[in-house]
């Protein structure tokens, strides 16, 4: 399985928890060890669909997915999705 079927995989598990009628959906991200900008579209689309439905997402990011974040000029994202900071550490 390739990283790209593993996000697309991501992608359409969270898709089906993201409508009206569910509140929270938590993402654990905290092991993903290599991230790419795939997996960070991924996350802004389900950022995108969780607002539209209504559903407070947070997502619990890796420092590997924290970093590209950062490189991608995404922190107002990470703010917004990332309270679970066990690892992470401030962005």
């Amino acid at each position: 399985m390739t990283s790209s079927d593993r996000v697309h995989e991501l992608f359409d598990q969270c898709r089906r928890l993201l409508r009206p009628g569910i509140r929270h959906v938590v993402i654990d991200l905290h092991n993903v060890r290599l991230a790419d900008t795939k997996l960070l579209a991924c996350i802004v689309a389900l950022y995108q669909m969780a607002r539209s439905a209504s559903v407070h997402l947070e997502v619990c990011l890796s420092n590997a997915v924290l970093d590209l974040a950062r490189v991608c000029r995404l922190e107002w994202l990470v703010m917004e999705l990332a309270p679970c900071k066990a690892e992470a550490g401030p962005v």
